[in-house]
Parts: structure tokens; sequence; C-alpha cells
């Protein structure tokens, strides 16, 4: 007994519920979305070459500050919830909370994926950092892409590689223009 009339188990079984419905709104709202998401990239390709980086400038109140918090949280969540996990081999077969982590990370790519694109629109009203905006479109094709892969239990050893270089190349465009990424981890990406 906890002292609040709820016992421990009680407390630990909402909190299980609690997180199995995230994930599953988490992976429900991917699905629903991931068809859309490689087209969404498809699209947002052709027209960013067709649209002068720079047009925006000016249009957005607080660009950098907004692109920073959101870069920070994407980034950050690759990070945390994909990234690190990967490399402490969480995501291997036999591993204990693999499924759990598979999908944690898959939500959290994809979460990365919103977060990227966000930053990008903020990005691309500012005078400097609209240089950026090449860089972001690659690295949110690879979050798109992984997020899938991983929300389906399938593990992308080159492709996690290839984004976390992509990653770092943005960090240290960002910081070469003045612009230093912080990484904030989400509370609400993979929550237990």
């Amino acid at each position: 007994d906890c002292g609040h009339g709820y016992t421990s188990r009680g407390i630990e079984m909402r909190k299980a519920s609690r997180f199995i419905s995230i994930v599953v709104l988490l992976v429900a709202l991917a699905g629903f979305s991931g068809g859309q998401l490689a087209h969404a990239s498809a699209s947002s390709a052709r027209i960013s070459s067709a649209v002068v980086p720079c047009s925006q400038v000016g249009t957005k109140h607080l660009a950098k500050t907004r692109f920073l918090l959101h870069a920070g949280l994407g980034i950050g969540a690759f990070k945390h919830f994909v990234y690190d996990p990967f490399k402490a081999g969480k995501f291997n077969s036999g591993a204990p909370g693999r499924v759990k982590s598979l999908a944690i990370a898959g939500a959290a790519a994809l979460f990365a994926y919103h977060q990227l694109k966000v930053a990008k629109g903020f990005a691309e009203s500012d005078k400097t950092l609209c240089k950026l905006v090449a860089p972001i479109d690659a690295l949110t094709a690879k979050l798109s892409s992984l997020g899938s892969g991983l929300k389906s239990g399938k593990l992308d050893e080159a492709g996690i590689n290839s984004t976390a270089q992509s990653v770092a190349s943005v960090k240290g465009s960002a910081t070469k223009l003045g612009a230093p990424i912080t990484e904030q981890v989400p509370a609400s990406v993979g929550a237990s």
C-alpha cells in the first residue's frame, strides 16, 4: 500500500496501461500517415528544388528560437530513443525488451521527423538558417523511412548509422551558422 489507498501493483498496471495506450496511438497515427509520409517527402523534395530556400525570410516571429526548440526536440528524440538504444544493443535479437524498444524507437523517429519538418519551416524564415533547408530535407527523408521500418519491427542498422551521420551534419552546420542545437529529450515519447 502506498498510503493513498492505491497498491503499488495497481499503480504499475495503470502505468503499463497508459504506456501501451500511448504506443498503440502513436503506431496507429504513424500507420495512418505512413503512406502519406513517403508521398509528402517526395512532394516536398520537388517543391524545395523549385522554391528558393531563403524566399520566406521574415515570415515567422522568433524563427531562430523556434527552430532551435523543434530541432533540439527532434534530434534529442532520435539520439535518446533510437541511436543510444541501438548502440547499447537493445534492438538485437534476444535482447530483453526488444519489441518495446523497437516500438519506442519507431515512434521517436516519426516524432523526430515531425519536429524537424516544423524546424525546417522556421529555418526557411531566417536569413541565416535557410541554408539548412536542404540538409534538413535529407534528414527527414531518412527519419521517415527509418521510423516506418522500426515501427514494423525491422532493424536497419545502416539506416540508423546514416541518419546519425545526417544528424551530426545538420548540428555541425547549424553551429557554424551561429545556432548550436541543444538536444532535448521529449518526456512524452516512450514515457512509462
